[in-house]
């Protein structure tokens, strides 16, 4: 039989080889191609968490609005945002790193279309520039949640970092300052960053691992420098990989040599730590914090007065004396019971069984801890840049529980699960729940501003405690302004009591409303009080500059005296409103202000309350006044949003005659 054309060879299989290769390949590519995507679990669920952690963080974000009643929202980053479209890029302070200011530059500049758009809207009805602002922390905040996902599953494994990411997600302080546009939340999200570099320099150590880690690491600096404890873990996985690195460690003497540096940098992970990750460091705090190497000298400066700030106070109504015992405390409702505890638990395991990790994570908790405790002022919020640790490590010792019981008896192993998720998560969730529908409804001072409009006619001359901004006492759809100076009334000044001098009881520092100019957005007298010699944010060159009267919130206290009410009701200032965060304050310590003591007592005798509003729901209440849970509306016994605010009519002097 004649030999067949499709005879096998080793010549013909030389020449179809290439082509059966090929041939194979493109039939696995479009087998590929038709086969339905596999959604993984782990992915669903960590979307599924992240959306509910932005809508969490969204919900409520409205709150006060116009008015933002935070003095430190109403004071730092946004009005210098809007700042920024009337001058040059330089924040001339530097109190607080700028580069939550920056971020909101840009978004404002996008979503107004420009400075002149952005300062309209701030000068006319903020409500707008607000609420963009608070959307943008939301928006952040919610990274942090994913981010430390990344970090713990390369620390951990997935359960441990989709546990611990839910922790963060609903714990109370991280979602109460995720909608307010100030920097702690962002802050967060610059922190994990760094965490997730740290991790990936901890498991494989590439340069990009250490350039992630630096990148985080300047962002959280430029964002909130005490955010910078996030260095610690960085440096501890450097150093783990340098003592795992083949080849004898270089000893002391040959460090100290002439070329000590060029032998040390010989390791690749220390190479990487002080070339690559140093340098990105720099580098994302150079670009979103340029004018602190510009203007060195008011950077410095600026280190200082927040240094200060921090390490003495002698603030009224703070009765804690040890920052230890306060900030265990606040981690008992901040993050919660159970996270708090599990976390102790969970360093504990690390000790035990690696000991490698528990250098990076652990001493970054125990160096801020000291810091932070040592102080002499102190909040809650200002132990937010280690929750991101925390939570991993209670995560994990909830997980390991859960896996030992799953050994012992592995049909318990799924309801074991839910208990210990329910546990670490459940107080977090219904704090910040109930706190959002908190946050939903109207403020007591805005209740009250609109009780004043439709009762007390414009022009009238009123006493208005320092609980509201200076925004509150503007109604541009009265014109013309009444008062001269743009406020519906006419405020007790200084200026106005001659027999009263260097007293100011309400919101003295004002400007006039000039719809499109940046610097025209008026500001409460705690930023003076607070940062004595600095020009104030908003008022440009060659405007008006707030009076040598001007006192803040612990002044204005410290200066009350029942001869005020007499100078009151002789000068026609018929009307005192005021609010129990700052009444609290003097009986919180009433032996510190017996003057203050007087004149509240002897207001409630000669003042007839013509309005009250309780931020307490119906038989619940009042909260013992100290500065975290007065301010954040913790306790289940808010029913909404601010002080318990009350209006009084004296009826003495000029004031006998009429009524409300």
């Amino acid at each position: 039989m004649p030999p067949s054309s499709t005879t096998d060879t080793p010549a013909r299989r030389r020449v179809a080889a290439p082509a059966d290769r090929m041939r194979a390949g493109v039939n696995g590519v479009i087998a590929h191609a038709r086969r339905r995507p596999r959604v993984d679990g782990w992915t669903l669920a960590l979307t599924g968490l992240l959306l509910v952690a932005l809508a969490v963080r969204v919900w409520g974000a409205k709150s006060g609005l116009p008015y933002a009643y935070n003095v430190d929202e109403n004071a730092h980053f946004v009005p210098r945002a809007i700042g920024f479209f009337g001058h040059t890029l330089n924040p001339y302070y530097f109190v607080n790193p700028p580069a939550t200011s920056y971020v909101f530059y840009v978004v404002f500049a996008v979503w107004f279309g420009g400075g002149d758009g952005a300062a309209l809207a701030y000068a006319t009805d903020a409500t707008e520039v607000w609420l963009v602002a608070r959307l943008t922390v939301a928006i952040i905040s919610t990274f942090a949640v994913w981010l430390t996902y990344l970090a713990g599953k390369r620390l951990f494994d997935r359960p441990t970092a989709l546990l611990g990411s839910a922790i963060l997600a609903f714990a109370f302080l991280p979602v109460f300052y995720s909608r307010l546009a100030l920097n702690d939340a962002p802050a967060l999200s610059a922190v994990a960053l760094s965490l997730w570099g740290t991790a990936l320099v901890l498991r494989s150590g590439r340069w990009w691992h250490y350039a992630i880690a630096g990148v985080g690491l300047g962002l959280a600096i430029s964002t909130k420098y005490t955010a910078g404890i996030v260095i610690v873990p960085l440096i501890g996985a450097a150093l783990a990989r340098w003592r795992e690195e083949p080849g004898t460690p270089p000893t002391l003497r040959e460090l100290v040599r002439p070329r000590g540096l060029r032998t040390l940098l010989r390791s690749p992970a220390l190479r990487g730590l002080v070339l690559v990750a140093a340098g990105a460091t720099v580098l994302a705090f150079a670009v979103t914090n340029p004018y602190a190497i510009k203007s060195y000298s008011e950077f410095i400066d600026g280190i200082r007065k927040q240094g200060s700030a921090t390490a003495g106070s002698d603030k009224l109504g703070v009765k804690e004396s040890s920052g230890f015992r306060y900030y265990l405390w606040t981690l008992t409702w901040g993050l919660g019971w159970v996270p708090m505890l599990a976390s102790l638990g969970g360093a504990f395991l690390v000790i035990r069984r690696d000991r490698r990790l528990a250098w990076v994570l652990l001493p970054a908790v125990v160096l801020f801890f000291a810091f932070m405790g040592s102080q002499e002022r102190f909040f809650g919020r200002w132990f937010l840049p280690v929750y991101p640790i925390l939570c991993l490590l209670a995560a994990y010792a909830a997980i390991e529980v859960v896996r030992a019981l799953g050994r012992a008896r592995p049909r318990a192993r799924l309801a074991a699960a839910a208990i210990a998720s329910l546990a670490l998560v459940g107080q977090g969730a219904v704090f910040s729940v109930h706190n959002n529908l908190v946050n939903s409804r109207a403020d007591t001072r805005s209740l009250t501003r609109e009780w004043l409009v439709a009762n007390v006619p414009p022009g009238s001359e009123i006493v208005v405690e320092p609980v509201v901004t200076d925004s509150w006492l503007i109604d541009p759809r009265i014109a013309p302004a009444t008062s001269g100076d743009g406020s519906v009334w006419r405020l007790w000044d200084a200026d106005d009591a001659g027999d009263s001098p260097g007293i100011i009881a309400g919101e003295a520092l004002r400007g006039r409303v000039d719809a499109g100019r940046a610097g025209d957005q008026l500001f409460t007298r705690g930023v003076i009080a607070l940062f004595p010699g600095q020009t104030p944010p908003g008022i440009l060159p060659g405007r008006r500059r707030p009076s040598a009267g001007v006192v803040g919130a612990e002044g204005y206290t410290r200066s009350l005296r029942p001869e005020l009410l007499d100078a009151y009701e002789r000068r026609g200032y018929c009307y005192v409103v005021t609010g129990s965060t700052q009444s609290d304050r003097a009986f919180t310590q009433p032996e510190r202000v017996p003057e203050a003591i007087a004149y509240y007592r002897e207001l409630a005798r000669r003042g007839k309350p013509v309005y009250r509003t309780s931020p307490y729901g119906e038989g619940r209440g009042p909260v013992a006044f100290n500065f975290d849970w007065s301010f954040d509306y913790y306790p289940l016994a808010f029913h909404r949003p601010g002080p318990a605010m009350t209006v009084y009519r004296l009826r003495g002097g000029a004031c006998g005659a009429g009524g409300a």
